[in-house]
């Protein structure tokens, strides 16, 4: 074969073989987003980048690692459909329609639910992907649309019954739709803001619920006159009522005290845990505040209204849905190695990239132990 012939293909073999084993080093990964703007360890930190398997939950692989841990910092391996439905509740003096965001995986067996409930005058639409990460591990999600705002509010405890209705009619076996999907015995509630309180409260009041994440939860009323029992404080009074584990997740860069305080520091995500005396965790994100947890912090006058805060939104939301979906994993699903993101060497990195403060109490996490 002539010279110059064979020189020339030892030259594109070459080339091949440099960029496929670029490749190989250097795989994207597949995060909701990017890390532009983020420095050394903070980067590392958010998107952990020590977890040594990519494929999430590769359960056969990992059976031959003893160390492993999924990566839930980025969407599972379970395909699922979003869907919608309507719930209709008959009160003594009127009807009240729920509509409700489904997040169902293609799973066949019972799957743990999670209802994940939005912040005042807000929207499942600006959490979807919170809903789209629980949905991708494995979870049934139900992201219903509450009723109520400044010009015809709900009280928060009927606000807590419509969510309660909700689970009867998603472990109601005539619902062809739910039925033989969800698993009875293993339910979580997650919400923002009212959402977070609401979760909380239905929780003193119900049995079933069996882990909360509450996502900068505010134990507020409205700036009106009301009675109590309409609008029933959780923290203090109510903490007792509740046993199950939960996080306690905020910021406080609106914590100041007024009437239009997104957060009032007397009644925000730290009084939840405080007052524990279940199983607790408390996660201060740095430098966020109120808005920056919903999918679009830019949303218009709702997220205007609270004065903006250090982080980059993307990274808290990162965050949030990150140790969000390792508690209930753990919780729910029993998958008690997933607690290092909460209380192990996962969270000790974001702790040293300045990210978060944490504090734990009434022996959270010790299953994984």
């Amino acid at each position: 074969m002539n010279r110059s012939i064979i020189l020339l293909c030892a030259a594109v073999i070459t080339v091949l073989v440099f960029f496929s084993c670029s490749d190989d080093e250097n795989p994207e990964r597949p995060v909701d987003g990017d890390t532009d703007g983020l420095e050394g360890d903070q980067e590392e930190a958010a998107v952990d980048g020590d977890n040594d398997f990519q494929e999430n939950g590769d359960r056969e692989f990992a059976d031959d690692h003893e160390n492993w841990i999924p990566d839930v910092t980025v969407n599972g391996i379970y395909v699922f459909n979003q869907d919608t439905d309507q719930l209709t509740i008959e009160k003594t003096d009127r009807t009240v329609v729920l509509d409700l965001v489904l997040m169902i995986p293609e799973i066949s067996d019972p799957m743990p639910l999670v209802v994940f409930t939005h912040g005042f005058s807000a929207s499942p639409d600006m959490y979807l992907s919170y809903g789209e990460r629980l949905a991708s591990w494995g979870f049934f999600v139900i992201m219903p649309q509450m009723p109520g705002s400044l010009s015809k509010p709900e009280t928060h405890q009927d606000q807590a019954e419509y969510l309660a209705a909700l689970l009867d009619w998603a472990t109601d076996s005539e619902n062809v739709k739910l039925s033989g999907k969800v698993d009875l015995s293993h339910i979580g509630l997650a919400g923002h803001s009212m959402g977070g309180k609401l979760s909380f409260l239905l929780a003193s009041q119900n049995p079933r619920p069996k882990a909360i994440f509450g996502v900068d939860p505010v134990d507020s009323a409205p700036p009106i006159d009301y009675e109590p029992e309409d609008y029933p404080s959780v923290t203090p009074e109510k903490m007792p009522d509740i046993s199950i584990p939960f996080v306690a997740l905020g910021e406080t860069v609106n914590g100041g005290e007024g009437s239009l305080s997104c957060a009032p520091s007397a009644k925000n995500f730290q009084q939840y845990f405080a007052y524990a005396e279940s199983p607790a965790i408390q996660i201060d994100v740095l430098g966020a505040n109120h808005m920056s947890f919903v999918d679009d912090p830019d949303c218009g006058l709702a997220c205007a209204i609270c004065p903006k805060g250090t982080d980059d939104p993307f990274v808290t939301r990162m965050l949030t849905q990150k140790y969000m979906t390792a508690f209930f994993l753990a919780v729910l699903n029993g998958q008690t190695e997933l607690y290092d993101y909460l209380i192990g060497d996962r969270m000790q990195q974001d702790v040293d990239a300045g990210l978060v403060e944490v504090e734990t109490k009434n022996e959270f996490g010790a299953s994984a132990e």
